[in-house]
């Protein structure tokens, strides 16, 4: 092995570990990878109401503690307005992608 080709290869390891070490104490306090929590499910308490409108205008009310039939029931009945609109709507940009 030549010194240059010694010299090339140091240089990416120092490379690599500078750039896993900088990575690692760069990494957000809630990133998946170092993500604990101490509250238990059974302590958190949400009692509000989230609205969402989509782009027709009318607004859905998404339940966010409801895990009732009822609730369930609406949430997918929410879900499918929206799948049905993202439907229509890529219906509309293939159709205007085509006409060029």
């Amino acid at each position: 092995m030549t010194n240059g080709l010694k010299i090339g290869i140091v240089v990416i390891v120092l490379a690599l570990l500078g750039f896993l070490a900088w990575r690692h104490f760069n990494m957000p306090a809630n990133s998946p990878a170092t993500y604990s929590s101490t509250q238990s499910n059974s302590s958190v308490t949400q009692t509000s109401t989230q609205t969402s409108s989509n782009p027709q205008g009318s607004t859905n009310t998404v339940s966010s503690t409801g895990n009732s039939d009822a609730a369930l029931t609406q949430d997918m009945a929410n879900v499918d307005a929206q799948m049905s609109g993202l439907k229509s709507d890529s219906a509309n940009t293939d159709a205007g992608l085509n006409s060029q």
